[in-house]
């Protein structure tokens, strides 16, 4: 048996026979008998006059504090770490403090102290919580500063075996106490004891007093041995040092190894960067103004490596000038704790890392009306312009203060679905910005398991996509408007008048206005060439009016072309005569020309205002039915007017044409045919081969088996393929045609090419990130599985989940989970089961799969409910 742990059993024997052979435990749950309490209360005041008998004749009421006490206390303190260390002795009514550390009172009324239940046994009283006794839960020492929440303490006794006070810990948290704690407690109790009894008698010489000192030293040794901690000494003046043995093992050394030693052999060993630390927390402790030195820190190991230590240490001799002279400590191995506390930060600055460098907001909240935030992320500072603490608790304000009032509705009646469901949600809604603007934001999110209060609660993740939405709009007004402008360019109408006519009508309708009209202008006089309006709008075709006595003026008054007014009382116009004679809510002009020259405008209005402003797209199918009138005005330049308008598409209109022969051309190219395919409308439509010839090797066949499959079905023609651009890049393409046929066998495509580059490449990438995420499923260490719920049939599982059962994969996929199940789990594969569709989680289950050749193997199922 080494050293340390026959000094560990020598501690416990002596816990044990000072415990009178009590169990600790045992002991705790009998003394928090509030019954006992009160009867043994009454004993107290009857033995108090025994106890003054005791005391007769010594100092130890008179003198006050005493140094021997104030070295086994600070011993405690530092032993067991903690905040408050105390003797104390019972004088009547009081209770005397006769050695204290980290409690600046001399006494305490016995009636609020803790030691008046801690002397009505033998035993140790350990109070782990005193909030929860009540026999401690109002006094003073709880209730107000220091707050006590944890006591510990050994009775003190006599010779006679009278108890007449208690070595006591205190902490201002509560916490646990060991069995070997309290064994060492009664240990440090009994060397307080030898003190005690050393005063009463005052009979013993100066030798026995010697003698029961090393006892009492001995006794400390021991326990401080029994901590597994090192000790020091350091003469401040001298550098002089005296180490323990463990001391010298924490850093891999034997004391002999280390001799002799000095300040300086502690200098050596310990971590430069640490250095400047310590000396400041020795020079606070030696100028007074902290309690004790404590210090972590790095030393070298003998092996190499660094080992952090925990040092704490008290001066206890100054020379008469006052400077620190003697200085006792304890050196504790405390490696592995920080270890601990660095892997638990690295995960938790990794875990913070990973949500910061996530491009939306991670949250946590409470269901109720405010969606009060438990947690959120920083990142929501970029999409709501509140930092997250503003947020969190609704400290400031709520997230659902955020949420458009419009939006708020359906969002709840999402949410509460989704619970009933027991499902997600996906949504799309708005969210105010800090600077009053509108953000559109993605959320999706889930239900999960909270606490009694709050059963369930939110969690989700929240994305800013209001450029993508702001797209997509735009997108579809782009593309409803270019519709509309291919409904009015190829309507079937012949007649100039009828295919104005129906412009106007589309036009009108498409704004959302009351009245259109195609004037012609000749110097002061506006004409009526065109209108669409209700028939009791007082105007018609034909009509005559002075130019200035119009809305018109107001595009000849300047350099103005177009006005697109959605609010005119709230216009620069609004004091205009023209509004005083006709008051217009909305107002639309466009001048129009023909072949070089103004011919007269294009005008909307309403008697009401928009709610908002003519948008880009409005303004972009206005300006293009504008050129447009203009060419079909300018008949001789249709061809070319027809041209222009075109070249402000974002893509290529074209025809495409197929003869019987093979043959095919371009009749009709916008001129961004050049930009795409080098070639201008000229060469298209002399000959389609150089455009096939710039498509991409791989893409080619499926191109032309689109055509040829159009062609046969009269099918709308679809294709996403490459072509070779200048520098020798190949850019995404998408074109969609509708075709017909002609008399003579051939087949014309009417069409819209365009470029989308860009938005491949992502969907490629998406595709990708998909194939990872196989990767991941294929190559996991465990068994992954997808079964159908009824039948229990395998329809997806990886070579992780068949390995250990001797089957092949192709094998175990026609298996179904009931043919692996032993019958003798079938009831509780049941009942699992029928969790599983009540709450929609499989487990956690254990049980037996059967191999191929018929012996068993354990497994652990766990799982949820999923729909494919």
């Amino acid at each position: 048996m080494t050293r340390t742990s026959a000094t560990l059993k020598s501690i416990s024997a002596m816990a044990v026979m000072r415990m009178l052979k009590y169990s600790p435990r045992l002991a705790i749950h009998k003394r928090s008998s509030f019954d006992g309490y009160l009867m043994k209360t009454a004993l107290i005041a009857e033995n108090d006059v025994v106890r003054q008998s005791v005391f007769a004749g010594t100092t130890l009421f008179n003198d006050g504090i005493d140094a021997r006490f104030d070295r086994m206390t600070r011993l405690a303190q530092q032993t067991f770490n903690a905040p408050f260390a105390l003797v104390s002795l019972i004088d009547h009514e009081r209770l005397l403090l006769k050695s204290r550390q980290g409690l600046d009172i001399q006494e305490i009324a016995l009636e609020h102290s803790f030691c008046r239940v801690a002397i009505l046994d033998s035993v140790p009283l350990i109070v782990e919580d005193t909030l929860n006794d009540e026999r401690f839960s109002a006094i003073p020492l709880v209730k107000k500063a220091p707050h006590i929440r944890f006591y510990a303490g050994a009775p003190l006794h006599t010779a006679s075996g009278q108890r007449v006070g208690a070595l006591c810990l205190m902490d201002s948290q509560p916490r646990s106490f060991t069995d070997a704690q309290m064994a060492m407690l009664c240990d440090m109790a009994g060397m307080v004891e030898e003190l005690i009894q050393t005063d009463i008698g005052n009979r013993e010489s100066q030798t026995e007093l010697a003698t029961a000192l090393r006892k009492s030293e001995r006794r400390a040794r021991l326990v401080i041995e029994g901590t597994r901690v090192g000790t020091w000494q350091w003469n401040v003046q001298t550098g002089e040092t005296v180490f323990n043995e463990r001391w010298a093992s924490i850093v891999g050394y034997t004391l002999e190894e280390l001799s002799p030693t000095s300040i300086e052999t502690w200098l050596s060993l310990a971590h430069p960067d640490d250095l400047a630390t310590s000396e400041a927390l020795l020079k606070a402790h030696f100028a007074g103004e902290t309690e004790s030195y404590d210090c972590k820190a790095r030393m070298r190991h003998k092996l190499g490596h660094w080992v952090w230590v925990h040092d704490r240490g008290q001066v206890f001799d100054r020379t008469p000038e006052g400077e620190p002279l003697l200085m006792y400590g304890t050196h504790a191995d405390i490696t592995d704790e920080v270890a601990a506390q660095q892997a638990l930060q690295a995960s938790r600055d990794e875990l913070a890392s990973l949500l910061s460098n996530m491009p939306g907001v991670t949250y946590r909240c409470l269901p109720d009306e405010k969606w009060t935030m438990l947690y959120i992320s920083g990142q929501i500072d970029r999409i709501s312009g509140y930092p997250a603490g503003d947020l969190l608790g609704n400290t400031r304000i709520s997230y659902a203060d955020l949420i458009h009032p419009d939006d708020a509705p359906f969002i709840d009646e999402a949410i509460a679905k989704a619970k009933r469901l027991n499902e997600s949600w996906h949504l799309e809604y708005r969210i105010c910005h800090r600077d009053g603007t509108w953000r559109w934001v993605e959320e999706r999110g889930n239900w999960v398991a909270g606490d009694t209060k709050h059963p369930k609660i939110m969690e989700g993740f929240i994305v800013d996509i209001t450029r993508e939405h702001e797209a997509r709009t735009q997108l579809r007004s782009h593309h409803d408007a270019l519709l509309l402008l291919n409904d009015i360019a190829f309507n079937p109408f012949e007649t100039l008048d009828a295919k104005i006519q129906h412009a106007l009508l589309k036009a009108k309708q498409y704004l959302g206005l009351d009245l259109a009209i195609l004037s012609q202008i000749e110097g002061d006089v506006y004409t009526v060439r065109w209108v669409d309006a209700e028939v009791d709008a007082g105007i018609h075709a034909g009509q005559r009016f002075t130019l200035g006595h119009t809305w018109c003026q107001l595009l000849f008054s300047g350099e103005r072309k177009e006005l697109f007014i959605a609010n005119v009382p709230k216009s620069e116009f609004y004091s205009h005569p023209c509004y005083q004679a006709i008051p217009l809510g909305a107002y639309v002009g466009i001048v129009i020309e023909a072949e070089g020259q103004v011919f007269g405008t294009l005008n909307f209005s309403a008697a009401h205002t928009r709610s908002a402003a003519f948008d880009e797209s409005e303004t972009l199918f206005l300006r293009l039915l504008a050129r447009w009138l203009s060419d079909t005005l300018a008949n001789s330049l249709s061809n070319e007017r027809i041209t222009k308008l075109m070249a402000q598409l974002p893509g290529i209109i074209y025809q495409y044409r197929l003869f019987p022969d093979g043959r095919a051309i371009f009749p009709f190219s916008s001129p961004q045919i050049q930009d795409l395919y080098g070639l201008t409308s000229q060469q298209a439509a002399s000959d389609a081969t150089p455009l096939f010839k710039l498509i991409h090797p791989d893409d080619l066949e499926h191109v032309a088996a689109t055509i040829a499959h159009s062609a046969n079905t009269l099918e709308d023609w679809h294709a996403v393929y490459r072509v070779s651009t200048n520098d020798g890049t190949y850019r995404w393409i998408a074109g969609q045609a509708r075709p017909e046929k002609l008399t003579d066998g051939s087949t014309l495509w009417h069409g819209y090419l365009h470029d989308i580059h860009d938005q491949e490449l992502a969907r490629q990438a998406l595709k990708r990130n998909e194939s990872r995420l196989r990767g991941l499923f294929e190559f996991a260490p465990i068994g992954i599985a997808l079964n159908d719920l009824e039948t229990g049939q395998f329809i997806d599982l990886n070579d992780a989940l068949t390995r250990p059962s001797g089957y092949s994969r192709e094998e175990f996929v026609k298996l179904s989970n009931w043919d692996l199940t032993p019958k003798e789990y079938q009831a509780e594969e049941e009942k699992a089961l029928a969790r599983l569709r009540t709450n929609g989680k499989y487990g956690p289950f254990e049980k037996e799969y059967i191999r191929k050749n018929g012996s068993r193997y354990p497994v652990r199922l766990q799982g949820m409910l999923s729909q494919v």
